[in-house]
C-alpha cells in the first residue's frame, strides 16, 4: 500500500531515500522508489519537490525521472585522487565532506593521515559544535621567488634590548625621538616615586615614634615591635593549611600576654 501522510512522513522518506543513495552511491527511478518505498511520486507533488530540492540528491542526470547521491566534493573516486583533490584545495576541506566523497573515503582518508600526507586541525565552528579541517602537508600550490628568500635570510636584529631597538627605529625614522624620551621621563617618573613612597613610610614610623612623651618612648618602641611580630605570626598562620595546633595555640596566648603587660605598663 503506497505511503502517504503529512510533512514528518515525508520527511522520513525523504532520509530513507537519501540513506539509500548515499550507501549504494547508484540511482533509483520513480517506479523503484515506488517499489521499495511504498510512494508514488507521480502523485505526490510536495514530497517530488522535497527530492528535487534536497542539496544532496541530483535529478537532474536522469532526464528528471531518476534521483542520484550528490556528494559535496565529486569527481573523486578512489585514494589517489583524494589526495589530489586535497593538494590542489587551500585553505583546506571539512573532513566530514573528504570521508563522503565515495565508498571507502573514510579509510582512504585515514591513511593518508597515518602515512603524514595531510594534516587535521580541528575547527571550532559553534559553543557545541566541532569540525576537522584537511589540509596538504606539503604543496605547490604557493612558491617564494629566490630573491625574497635571500632577502629575508638576510634579515637581522641584533638589539637585545628594548632601548636598544628604540633607538635604532628613531635613526630610521620608524618612532619619534619625543616619544621615546616622553616614554623614558614616565619610566623614571615611576621607579623615582617608587623610592619616594618607601622614604615617606618609614619617616612616617620614626616621627611616631619620636613625638611620644620621653619617658614612655621605650614602652611605646618595645609594643610597636611586639605588634609587629604578633602580624607576621598571624599572617604566617594564615597560611597554614589544616587546623591550629596546640602548639599555634600556645604561642599565640604567649604573645597576647606579652602585648597585655606592655599596654599596661605603657598606661601607668
Amino acid at each position: 500500500m503506497p505511503r502517504s501522510g503529512g510533512a514528518a512522513q515525508q520527511t522520513r522518506i525523504v532520509r530513507e531515500i537519501v540513506n539509500h543513495l548515499k550507501k549504494t552511491r547508484g540511482s533509483l527511478s520513480f517506479n523503484e522508489i515506488k517499489q521499495m518505498f511504498k510512494v508514488d511520486l507521480n502523485s505526490n507533488s510536495d514530497l517530488l519537490v522535497k527530492l528535487r530540492n534536497h542539496r544532496r540528491l541530483d535529478n537532474e542526470r536522469g532526464g528528471g525521472n531518476t534521483f542520484m547521491y550528490n556528494p559535496e566534493i565529486s569527481q573523486v573516486g578512489n585514494k589517489e585522487q583524494l589526495q589530489n583533490k586535497i593538494q590542489c584545495t587551500w585553505p583546506g576541506i571539512e573532513r566530514e565532506h573528504l570521508e563522503d566523497a565515495f565508498i571507502g573515503a573514510k579509510e582512504a582518508l585515514q591513511d593518508l593521515i597515518d602515512e603524514k600526507k595531510v594534516l587535521v586541525i580541528s575547527n571550532k565552528k559553534s559553543a557545541n559544535i566541532k569540525s576537522e579541517i584537511v589540509f596538504p602537508i606539503s604543496t605547490s600550490i604557493f612558491t617564494v621567488d629566490q630573491d625574497i628568500k635571500e632577502m629575508w635570510g638576510k634579515v637581522k636584529i641584533p638589539y637585545k634590548t628594548e632601548t636598544e631597538l628604540e633607538q635604532a627605529l628613531v635613526r630610521i625614522g620608524q618612532i619619534s625621538a619625543k616619544s621615546v624620551n616622553q616614554k623614558n621621563d614616565a619610566r623614571a617618573k615611576t621607579r623615582g616615586l617608587k623610592r619616594k613612597v618607601k622614604v615617606n613610610l618609614d619617616s612616617q614610623a620614626l616621627l611616631l615614634i619620636i613625638l611620644l612623651s620621653p619617658h614612655s618612648v621605650i614602652c611605646h618602641l618595645w609594643s610597636w615591635i611586639a605588634f609587629s611580630i604578633l602580624k607576621k605570626k598571624q599572617e604566617r598562620r594564615k597560611k597554614v593549611k589544616g587546623p591550629l595546633t596546640n602548639e599555634h595555640m600556645m604561642k599565640n596566648v604567649e604573645y597576647s600576654s606579652w602585648m597585655q603587660a606592655m599596654t599596661k605598663g605603657r598606661r601607668k
